[in-house]
């Protein structure tokens, strides 16, 4: 039977792409109306889901929005635009296809908790990694249940709502033979449905009384099943290790809201009133990120100032970061941009989009850990690992069997693979084997484990491929050692083969291997991207007039500009002699030209001293294309963003080229 969705957009060219979008799925029957009141003419007992826009929902339609939710069972509201009052939000800018493939992941997906956060943790490849990951989210998906649960107390929120938000995870947990969370979550969803249909008003209080205890008795099995099970890259390090964040905001009372969501969300917090309070308090190795606020009154010059600081202090090559604006616009996108920040939100943010903010700094701060994936059937050798190098701030990534053993490689690029000799299916040795003869992972340290080794095993161990042989019994001291030598050797290698001795940038190749990885998720998830080639103006000029060691030292210098500019998932790369390339994710072509030009100015601004001690300044020319609008890969990217460096360089240098109207200069 066909799911029904209703959408209720008061665009009707977007209304209509949005029901294309779904038509083309052919798992949905289809429903319009103009306004929310317009929706009401429609018989909502059969419909699943409402689509509607988040400023039509908040102005004045509360009786609307009531008499959905009244609605047996109550149907699923998703806004385009934020709103306390959904289920579900998108940005409004979401691609139909990406909005309308929600749509039926929500309709359609097989049981998974509710709000979940990250999509890597309803994407997974088979039912060993799925029960892990489900579990390793429990946390926060309680955390969600216990905000509801505050607003139904406060009388903000009906038992409908926490219901519905608890069903799903109810069912997800009895799934996956979790039967002490699904009966403590039951024995929660029962009194509500009576909260909801009882008749008698002197009744409401009894019921209200016993909801905090039963919600407590969900907290304690849902704890008990992640203490059962090895931590996973939600928690990677080690038990109450989760990352912190750290919140900068001159406003006290607002920070006392931010707290009571991080508490909400058992999210680490450490709040600042100033940025030299917070780089003492950035200072911990379980850093998440920073979420700044800026203030309106501080010149930019201040506020990178202030950026660096943190970054200086967090004593972290990347620091992932937030930047919060009183008011988003697109020059302050352009400055978060050129200044790094990862996210670039609105103040004040709701407890929803404080959760959403942390997750994703966490995601680009592990981004950058050392990682560990540990393949290991029975998980006691994995939980001790795990606690000892979280301590170290290494990210440990664990599976209880090697069946999707590939995917997970691609997914982690682990730093070091750490297994049991005694695989279920099979023979460490041969796993050993087929990893060696992929070229992408004869590289990667790989450690086999046992309670026992005889001299014949470790043998074949090394005979196999491994490079270590070790005892679960050993001491802390020593599993570090032998665990931290093997990682570090490995990045450092990896450091020199993909890392530009001038620049620091990534080469070439190291450049295209990532690239090729961000057009496929980019293409994937209906996201954009775009493509830059940057030439430093007249370069032959440097070398000959102020000799090439002036020359490598520009180019060093635009290396640190490029590297120390931007966001952590941007790729930055030195293309080849004075040739630098520069991929942004989730920009447009006319951000990403405005914040290359913050550095071409930051450039053109610094005095560089040839041999001869004369002084001397240089410029850069940069062309950019845009995905999808101006290719759909990155040959076709890279041919159109070289077309239009030249027609920069033709129209004088010292300018960016975008394709439309007359290229860009200062």
């Amino acid at each position: 039977m066909l799911r029904q969705v209703l959408i209720v957009l008061k665009d009707e060219e977007r209304a209509t792409r949005l029901q294309d979008a779904l038509g083309d799925l052919h798992t949905c029957a289809l429903l319009r109306a103009p306004s929310p009141p317009d929706a009401l003419e429609h018989d909502l007992r059969s419909v699943q889901a409402l689509v509607i826009d988040a400023d039509a929902l908040e102005q004045g339609h509360a009786e609307v929005l009531a008499r959905w939710r009244l609605t047996e069972p109550p149907p699923l509201v998703l806004t385009l635009g934020e709103s306390p009052s959904a289920d579900l939000w998108l940005p409004p800018g979401t691609p139909d296809a990406e909005l309308a493939l929600t749509i039926q992941r929500h309709l359609h997906a097989s049981p998974s908790p509710y709000g979940s956060l990250s999509e890597e943790s309803v994407v997974v490849l088979e039912e060993g990694a799925r029960r892990q990951d489900f579990i390793a989210t429990l946390d926060i998906e309680t955390a969600y249940l216990r905000h509801l649960l505050e607003e139904l107390m406060a009388g903000r929120l009906p038992a409908r709502s926490l219901r519905q938000a608890i069903a799903p995870m109810e069912d997800a947990a009895r799934h996956f033979e979790l039967t002490p969370v699904s009966d403590a979550l039951a024995a929660l969803s029962k009194p509500l449905r009576t909260l909801h249909t009882a008749s008698e008003p002197a009744s409401r209080p009894d019921i209200l009384h016993r909801l905090p205890t039963l919600f407590a008795r969900v907290r304690q099995r849902v704890r008990e099943a992640q203490l059962a099970t090895p931590p996973s890259a939600l928690n990677s390090a080690g038990e109450g290790r989760a990352l912190t964040v750290v919140v900068i905001d001159s406003d006290e009372a607002y920070l006392k809201r931010v707290e009571r969501f991080a508490e909400q969300f058992m999210i680490p917090l450490r709040s600042a009133t100033t940025v030299d309070e917070a780089c003492y308090k950035v200072q911990t190795p379980l850093l998440a990120g920073v979420l700044l606020t800026l203030q309106p009154s501080m010149s930019r010059a201040r506020q990178a100032e202030d950026i660096r600081r943190l970054q200086e202090a967090s004593e972290l090559k990347h620091l992932p970061l937030a930047l919060a604006c009183p008011e988003e616009t697109s020059l302050d996108r352009v400055h978060g941009l050129w200044a790094g920040a990862s996210q670039i939100v609105a103040k004040p943010v709701s407890a929803v989009s404080f959760s959403q903010i942390a997750q994703r700094l966490a995601i680009s701060r592990r981004a950058h850990q050392s990682c560990a994936l540990i393949l290991d059937p029975e998980g006691d050798f994995a939980s001790e690992v795990a606690r000892h190098l979280g301590e170290q701030d290494v990210a440990v990534h664990y599976r209880p069997d090697a069946s999707s053993i590939f995917d997970e490689l691609e997914r982690h690029r682990p730093d070091l693979l750490l297994m049991n000799a005694e695989l279920p299916g099979i023979s460490p040795f041969d796993l050993c084997r087929s990893l060696r003869a992929v070229p992408r992972w004869q590289d990667l340290p790989i450690v086999l484990f046992s309670s026992t080794a005889s001299s014949s095993a470790r043998l074949a161990a090394y005979e196999a491929g491994a490079d270590d042989f070790i005892l679960s019994n050993l001491s802390r001291n020593e599993l570090l050692a032998r665990l931290n030598v093997r990682m570090t050797r490995a990045r450092q290698a990896r450091e020199r083969a993909d890392r530009d001795v001038l620049t620091g940038l990534l080469t070439r190749r190291a450049f295209l291997e990532q690239l090729a990885a961000r057009m496929a998720e980019v293409t994937r998830h209906h996201r954009r991207l775009v493509f830059a080639i940057l030439d430093v103006d007249h370069f032959k000029r440097v070398n000959d007039h102020h000799g090439h060691p002036a020359g490598d030292r520009v180019l060093a210098t635009l290396g640190r500009l490029l590297q120390d500019r931007f966001r952590i998932e941007d790729l930055r790369a030195r293309w080849g002699g004075e040739e630098f390339v520069v991929v942004l994710v989730d920009e447009a072509i006319d951000t990403s030209a405005r914040a290359l030009q913050r550095v071409h100015d930051e450039l053109c601004a610094m005095q560089f001293e040839g041999e001869s001690g004369r002084a001397f300044s240089v410029s850069f020319s940069a062309g950019l294309a845009a995905y999808p609008d101006d290719g759909g890969d990155a040959e076709a990217l890279l041919s159109v963003a070289d077309a239009r460096l030249l027609r920069a360089k033709r129209a004088g240098r010292r300018r960016i080229e975008i394709g439309r109207g007359p290229p860009q200069s200062p």
